[in-house]
C-alpha cells in the first residue's frame, strides 16, 4: 500500500502518465545486479511468495492520520508541493506547513511505536504472530524530509553540485558546476567585487535561494552588465551562479531508483557574445539584466540576442543560431563541442545519477546538464526532487520498480527509515 502527498494539479499529472494507478502488477525487470537481491527480499515480503502488488492511495493532510497511515507500507511524497509562502515576497527558504509537519510528526510516531513493538518482539517471539495476525504493517517514507534540504536551499545544492562534480573528475568524466555565490543584498558597486572573488563573471544568472515550493521560487534574472545588478526585481537572498553558455541544449536526466532516463531539450541561448558586447560598450542597446519566471516561460529565444547576430553577420540569422540546439560558430566551440559530445550518453548519465543517489540519499530526483562546447566537459546545474519524467513512457514502471525496490531495501531496516 502506497500512500501520496502532493498538491491536486500533480496528482492528476502523474495519473494521466499511469503512474499512480489503484493497482499495479508485476516487477519489471531489476537492473543488473539488483535482481538477486531485489526480488527475492520482495518474495519474502509476500504471503504467498510472489512479487506483492502496488496499490495507490491519496492521503488526506486535512483528515486525521491517525486512520490513515496504518494502512500504508510506504509514503510517497512531495512535500515540497506543502511550504508556507512568503509575505514579504523573500527569496529565503520556506519552512514545511502545518498540514505536513503534522504529517512528519505522525510518521515519526508511528515509527517510533513500530521500534517498540519490534524490541519487544525480539524478545517474545509470540507476539510477532499476534501482531502479524492483527495486520499491521511496517511503515517507510520513500524519501526523507531531511534529504529534501538540498533540493529546497540553490546555496546548499550549489556546494552538493560542486562535490559530484569532485566525484566525477576522479572516475575520468570531466565536469564541473558553476561558480555562485550567495547574495543578502544586491548593489553594483559592492556585488560585483564579490562576485569577482567568487569567480562568478558576467554573464549571471541570478535566482531566489528558495528553490521550490513558492512562486518567489521562480523570479529570475540573467545579467549581462555589472549596471544590470540595480533595480532587480529577483527576491533576496538569491543565488549568483556563473552562466556556461551552451548552444540552447539541455539534458534532463531523470532517476527513479537505479532506472536512469533522459531527454534532450530546447534551452536559454548564448549569453557571451551579448556580455561582451556590453562590456566593450555599456550603452549598447542590449539590456543590461533580462528578468523572467522560469515555471511560466523559459526564455529560449532573446530578441537582443538576434539583432546582436544579425548585425555582426550583416544580415538574416538562422532560427538556430538564436535558440535551440545550435552547434556554434566560433571555431573554438565547435572543436569543444566535437571533444564533449561523446559525453552525453546513458553510461555517464547513470554515474552521474548513482554519485547524486549516494551524496543526497534521493530515490526519485532528477538533473541538468549542460555542454560547454568551449572546454568541452559537462556542467551540473540544477537538481530536483520528484521530478515529472515527461516524456518518459518507461516511468510508470520505473516508479513501481523504485518503489519495490525501496520497501526491499525497508526490510532489512527494522524501525523506517
Amino acid at each position: 500500500m502506497v500512500g501520496y502527498v502532493m498538491k491536486q494539479s500533480r496528482q492528476l499529472d502523474l495519473s494521466r502518465q499511469g503512474m499512480l494507478p489503484l493497482l499495479a502488477g508485476p516487477l519489471p525487470a531489476a537492473p543488473d545486479g539488483l535482481a538477486e537481491t531485489v526480488e527475492p527480499a520482495l518474495a519474502n515480503s509476500s504471503a504467498d511468495g510472489g512479487i506483492p502488488f502496488l496499490s495507490f492511495f491519496p492521503i488526506d493532510l486535512s483528515s486525521s492520520l491517525q486512520h490513515q497511515l496504518p494502512r500504508c507500507h510506504l509514503v510517497l511524497q512531495k512535500l515540497t508541493d506543502f511550504l508556507q509562502p512568503s509575505s514579504s515576497g523573500s527569496g529565503a527558504v520556506a519552512p514545511f506547513s502545518p498540514e505536513a509537519v503534522g504529517l512528519l510528526a505522525a510518521l515519526e510516531q508511528q515509527q517510533q511505536q513500530q521500534q517498540q513493538k519490534e524490541q519487544k518482539e525480539q524478545k517474545e517471539q509470540q507476539q510477532i504472530k499476534a501482531w502479524e495476525a492483527a495486520g499491521a504493517v511496517q511503515l517507510h517514507m520513500v524519501d526523507s524530509a531531511v534529504s529534501l534540504q538540498p533540493v529546497m536551499d540553490r546555496a546548499l545544492l550549489a556546494q552538493h553540485l560542486q562535490a559530484t562534480a569532485l566525484t566525477m573528475r576522479r572516475q575520468g568524466i570531466p565536469m564541473r558546476a558553476p561558480a555562485s555565490l550567495l547574495l543578502h543584498d544586491c548593489n553594483a558597486a559592492d556585488t560585483l567585487r564579490l562576485l569577482a572573488a567568487a569567480g562568478v563573471g558576467m554573464p549571471c544568472i541570478l535566482k531566489p535561494q528558495a528553490a521550490c515550493g513558492v512562486a518567489e521560487a521562480h523570479q529570475m534574472a540573467f545579467v549581462l552588465h555589472g549596471s544590470g545588478l540595480d533595480g532587480l526585481e529577483v527576491p533576496l537572498p538569491a543565488v549568483a551562479q556563473e552562466y556556461v553558455d551552451h548552444g540552447g541544449c539541455l539534458w534532463k536526466v531523470y532517476a527513479a531508483g537505479h532506472r536512469v532516463f533522459w531527454t534532450q531539450r530546447p534551452s536559454t541561448p548564448n549569453l557571451g557574445q551579448l556580455a561582451a558586447q556590453l562590456a566593450a560598450n555599456p550603452d549598447a542597446d542590449i539590456p543590461a539584466s533580462i528578468g523572467f519566471d522560469s515555471l511560466r516561460s523559459l526564455p529560449t529565444k532573446l530578441p537582443e540576442q538576434r539583432r546582436a547576430a544579425q548585425t555582426q553577420a550583416g544580415g538574416g540569422v538562422g532560427e538556430g543560431a538564436a535558440s535551440g540546439c545550435s552547434t556554434g560558430s566560433s571555431t573554438s566551440g565547435v572543436a569543444g563541442e566535437a571533444r564533449g559530445q561523446h559525453l552525453m550518453q546513458q553510461g555517464t548519465f547513470e554515474a552521474v545519477a548513482a554519485a547524486l543517489r549516494q551524496r543526497l540519499g534521493l530515490t526519485l530526483f532528477g538533473f541538468d546538464l549542460v555542454l560547454d562546447h568551449g572546454a568541452g566537459e559537462l556542467v551540473i546545474v540544477d537538481v530536483n526532487y520528484f521530478p515529472s519524467f515527461k516524456g518518459i513512457p518507461e516511468a510508470p514502471a520505473a516508479l513501481q520498480a523504485a518503489l519495490r525496490e525501496r520497501w526491499a531495501a525497508s526490510l532489512a531496516a527494522p524501525g523506517g527509515v
